[in-house]
């Protein structure tokens, strides 16, 4: 017999896929559709759900005495759907006829709130998710065909059937359900929760699985009915009592936020020569290790996947029952000791908290308190290791680490544990964790498929020194393979870049997909050979400007559970999926150079690459989230670049002047630009530096003009702008741009494109020149240093 608990979870996961039915034609209401859906697909020990479903929007039985495990559903289904803003009928869509909209126009932020422009609707296609163009990128509303979607909708749905049942014969609960949890990923992303009086832009993945979430938080608690008529009331739109309001104000949820401290400087404290694997072992260990954890806390909590809200970045949250704020600090005592014992301080978790009402998500605050709970980690993470400043770990806080004197010390990390000469470079030294971090680069570089498998913390079976130990400690083990073949209970096996469920698997084991940045490895040499012109390696970093006050302010009074919740799953597909592809398509569709991708998730992505290639990548990283963001002015994205000025430098040091450069792009009014050499707009960059860029190439490597300039125009040029510079320090811009005492810069640019004139084809070109400068003149360094790296001439050792 399955537990109460059991039929809870899959009702609440389960409860609208009625909707989707019914959107293909099947006659009958989607209470009473869902529950045969329960019937004809689900395993019998589970089909008890099915009355839950079917009465799901039956408020006498919710406001009656029993009934509580239905209580609890509709309890999750009305706070879930708090979004669901009223229209008039004149705004009250055909439910077949409405594809999901975009949730990004929606978004402004507080400068902006009074812009007078109303947002155009962005439409997805009705296909399941795979990360392609034409089915991530919305598209303006006037360009979807206005026709019936019965039929995507039948196609969508005999897909999902089929898959469906596939896991029909498996017997675990817990098996099921993940399974379950992805297969409706993959056929409910672009399906419009609630159309009917209803704003079209929250998932019904969203809402079921923030449904899902909810009632695992209500589990263990008896539904009195004092809170369910003041719930009923405030979705009637009635007055309520002080008692009811009481009722709605108390905290029944946990807000739980974790926050992976010493990011940075663990990944990129490492070594050039070597450092490609190190750098891509390090950053997907932290992505695990993330991971791990959560869902450790998850299963200490006893919560299901679903209430794992947000995880990327080394940040991840979780909606949990208020009753979980006393085990919160012991779990956080136990990770801070293990992480403690294995990295000595380098890394951290900081776990914060917020409580929440059934208030905050009627009212739509959930983001304003998602960024409370920031400020607060924020805040927590100055006082790192508090949990555990105790006699008992003295030595290990304030102790030393290592003995010191003159010793062999690792070459990648500079850790005085045991060595061993690295296999592809001797004169290398490496302790065996920066080693299995390593095979970590290489095994995900080849494989398709990634096991998770739940293992004792105490017995993993791996070495000691090594990847798979730690997070064995943290009760996870992770197989990188290209063949699933026999598996233990409780396996999850996730196909990489891909939605193409693997097959085949015994009944013990759970199925899902991941998408994460995988280039495949690397070396920085040859990145630097790769470059066209001068022969370096560079480094890309960015992510999206202010989301912190898009996530508490952006929505404005919309900001639901499950609105913020499908806002920062589709910015994750960006980021995980999309840029993936970009980097992946990149190298081998242009001549420019390649590309290594370390890390791209949540909102932020750094890439090592040819130099030549960065900022091209970045340009088309840029467009394209622009155009997956609807081109909303407010939801913007800056970048930094920075070039290694010689093959063997310090990628620590590299990463760090990245950093520097993506802060000077975000000191630029209104953000939304990049820093390569120095910050500009995008506009700028992507305009007139691009288009003086290619005339100047053109003129210095083209065959088909007359007769080329030599490479010495570059020189003048430079030294024109670095004229200009000086009289705008001395005058100011306007000045130095328009006022002929500042002007001399103007006379020495049209002497200098006189004299190189020699008739024909070359002299239009050189016109371009002199007015691409004259009007970008406080940019045209950039240009004029670009072409000059690119036209470099170094040989290749």
């Amino acid at each position: 017999m399955p537990d109460e608990y059991e039929l809870v979870l899959l009702a609440a996961l389960l409860h609208d896929v009625g909707k989707f039915w019914q959107r293909t034609g099947e006659q009958g209401a989607h209470q009473q559709l869902g529950g045969r859906f329960i019937h004809q697909y689900i395993p019998p020990q589970w089909q008890g759900c099915a009355g839950i479903i079917s009465k799901h929007h039956d408020v006498s039985a919710y406001l009656s005495e029993g009934y509580n495990p239905l209580k609890i559903v509709i309890t999750a289904d009305w706070l879930s759907s708090g979004e669901r803003k009223n229209l008039n009928n004149e705004e009250s869509a055909n439910v077949v006829n409405t594809p999901l909209i975009s949730v990004f126009p929606e978004i402004r932020k507080s400068q902006s709130k009074n812009r007078d422009i109303s947002p155009s609707e962005y439409c997805y296609p009705l296909k399941k998710l795979e990360i392609r163009y034409d089915v991530l990128f919305p598209v303006p509303k006037e360009q979807y065909p206005k026709r019936q979607l019965s039929h995507e909708y039948k196609e969508l749905w005999s897909e999902f059937v089929r898959e469906v049942s596939k896991i029909k014969e498996v017997s675990e609960f817990e098996v099921y359900f993940n399974t379950m949890y992805y297969i409706l990923q993959k056929y409910t992303w672009c399906i419009p929760s609630a159309v009917w009086k209803s704003r079209p832009d929250i998932s019904l993945f969203n809402h079921l699985t923030t449904t899902c979430a909810i009632a695992a938080c209500l589990r263990d608690i008896e539904l009195d009915l004092t809170y369910c008529t003041a719930l009923y009331r405030y979705v009637s739109k009635k007055e309520l009592t002080d008692a009811e309001k009481e009722s709605l104000d108390d905290e029944r949820f946990l807000l739980i936020g974790g926050d992976v401290c010493g990011i940075q400087r663990f990944i990129y404290s490492v070594v050039s020569k070597g450092a490609a694997k190190a750098l891509r072992g390090r950053s997907l260990y932290i992505q695990l290790l993330s991971e791990t954890i959560a869902k450790h806390v998850l299963l200490r909590l006893n919560l299901p996947i679903t209430n794992l809200l947000y995880c990327g970045g080394g940040h991840f949250l979780i909606l949990a029952p208020h009753s979980a704020a006393p085990k919160l600090e012991e779990i956080e005592k136990w990770i801070a000791e293990k992480l403690l014992k294995i990295h000595k301080g380098e890394l951290y978790v900081v776990l914060g908290s917020v409580g929440l009402s059934s208030s905050d998500l009627l009212s739509k605050r959930f983001g304003s308190r998602w960024h409370e709970l920031s400020e607060r980690i924020a805040w927590q993470k100055r006082q790192k290791f508090s949990s555990i400043m105790n006699e008992e770990h003295y030595d290990e806080l304030f102790g030393a680490t290592e003995e010191g004197g003159i010793k062999d010390i690792c070459s990648v990390c500079g850790s005085e544990a045991a060595l061993t000469p690295d296999e592809d470079d001797p004169s290398l030294k490496k302790c065996a964790f920066c080693r299995s971090l390593e095979h970590l680069a290489k095994q995900v570089a080849e494989k398709r498929y990634m096991l998770e498998i739940p293992t004792p913390t105490d017995v993993n079976g791996a070495p000691e020194d090594s990847w798979e130990h730690t997070l064995g400690m943290f009760g996870m083990r992770y197989v990188f393979v290209d063949e699933v073949g026999t598996l233990p209970e409780g396996a999850h096996v996730y196909t990489i870049n891909s939605t193409a469920m693997p097959t085949g698997l015994c009944s013990c084991a759970s199925a899902g997909f991941r998408f994460l940045l995988n280039t495949g490895l690397k070396e920085m040499s040859n990145l630097a050979k790769g470059s066209q012109g001068m022969k370096k390696w560079g480094v890309l970093r960015g992510d999206v400007d202010d989301l912190g006050v898009i996530l508490s302010e952006g929505l404005g009074d919309d900001q639901s559970i499950s609105r913020i919740s499908t806002m920062s799953s589709m910015m994750s597909l960006y980021f995980s999926g999309w840029v993936h592809v970009i980097c992946e398509s990149f190298s081998k569709e242009n001549s420019e150079g390649d590309l290594y991708g370390i890390y791209s998730g949540g909102d932020d992505l750094f890439i090592v690459g040819s130099w030549s290639a960065l900022p091209k990548a970045a340009g088309k990283i840029y467009d394209d989230f622009r155009a997956f963001t609807c081109n909303n002015p407010d939801i913007t994205l800056s970048c930094g670049i920075t070039i290694a000025p010689t093959e063997k430098y310090p990628v620590s040091r590299a990463a760090s002047l990245a950093k520097e450069s993506l802060d000077r792009a975000k000191q630029s009014p209104g953000k939304n630009s990049i820093c390569f050499l120095r910050p500009m707009s995008w506009e700028v960059f992507s305009g007139g530096v691009a288009q003086l860029r290619d005339r100047l190439l053109e003129l210095i490597k083209s065959e088909s003009i007359d007769s080329t300039v030599s490479r010495s125009l570059l020189q003048r040029l430079y030294a024109i702008c670095r004229m200009f510079e000086d009289e705008r320090s001395r005058g100011g811009t306007l000045a130095a741009k328009h006022d002929d005492r500042y002007g001399r810069w103007g006379w020495m640019l049209a002497y200098v494109i006189s004299r190189a004139r020699s008739g024909g084809k070359k002299d239009e070109l050189l016109e371009d020149v002199k007015a691409l400068v004259q009007s970008n003149i406080e940019h045209a360094i950039v240009a004029v240093r670009w072409v000059e790296f690119l036209t470099r001439k170094e040989e290749v050792r």
